[in-house]
Order: C-alpha cells, then sequence, then structure tokens
C-alpha cells in the first residue's frame, strides 16, 4: 500500500465562515479520506500526520512579504476570496484559517 500522508486539521471549521469560500471545499479531504479509508479499511493510525511546517520551511517557497502580510485580515480575506472575512480578528484568521493550510 502507498504511504498516506493526512490530517484531521486540514478540514477548516471557522464557525460556518468557511462557506464563504466558495471556490475550495474545505471539507474536501476528510471526504476523500473517508471514502478511501471506508474502500480500503484503514484508520486514521495507519497514516502519516504531518506537523505544521515551521516559518523557516514557509519562507523557501514565499517571500518574507508575503508571509508578513497574513497578519492582515484584509489579505487574509482576499486571498480566500471571501470578503467579509476581512473584518474578522486575524488571530481567528490564523487559528482556524491559516494553521490548518500549514498542516
Amino acid at each position: 500500500m502507498l504511504p498516506l500522508i493526512y490530517h484531521p486539521g486540514y478540514t477548516i471549521h471557522f464557525y460556518g465562515f468557511e462557506k464563504l469560500m466558495t471556490r475550495f471545499d474545505t471539507h474536501k479531504y476528510s471526504k476523500i479520506f473517508s471514502a478511501l479509508a471506508q474502500r480500503y479499511d484503514f484508520t486514521l493510525d495507519d497514516v502519516y500526520q504531518p506537523p505544521p511546517l515551521n516559518t523557516e520551511l514557509l519562507r523557501e517557497v514565499h517571500t518574507k512579504d508575503y508571509l508578513a502580510s497574513l497578519s492582515s485580515s484584509s489579505t487574509v480575506a482576499r486571498i480566500a476570496e471571501a470578503p467579509p472575512l476581512a473584518w474578522m480578528p486575524n488571530f481567528l484568521l490564523q487559528r482556524r484559517i491559516l494553521d490548518p493550510m500549514r498542516l
């Protein structure tokens, strides 16, 4: 069997605001995992769950300015294509949207 990489944190839960992100199904990874687990009879214990990426690794693929821009709620809202998120406190956007993307 191929090694599988999955983390339950890939699913973005944000008090319903994830529904504003219409171009990105924030539950697609859990749906795929569930379908594969059912078909091939494995559990979460059978897959590798990666740790979050640290800033050093993120800097290898993103500029320092881009990473700094993510501390702005309006920037995160624009990237997520969900304008109402611009009004949310950035610490919530970090925890509920960006942290899952670092897994």
